[in-house]
């Protein structure tokens, strides 16, 4: 969320484990409603490979926050 306050294009990508606590912080921080790329739980687990499938799976998502328009809340 700094990050897109000073105008750097960025996206926090969570996952399903967590996104309860990323809306409660980015709300403290003054962005309700700010949107999160949500990638399935556990990642600790993975191995160098599924870790990658997970981030190539969560692409289309950050592309979508990112190019597409769709501004997180709260953010400039």
């Amino acid at each position: 969320m700094e990050a897109e306050r000073r105008g750097v294009p960025a996206v926090a990508i969570l996952t399903q484990e967590f996104r309860l606590t990323g809306e409660t912080v980015a709300k403290m921080r003054g962005a309700p409603g700010y949107r999160f790329a949500i990638i399935p739980h556990p990642i600790g687990t993975l191995d160098d490979a599924e870790l990658a499938q997970r981030a190539q799976d969560a692409l289309p998502q950050v592309v979508s926050l990112l190019v597409q328009g769709e501004r997180p809340v709260g953010v400039a």
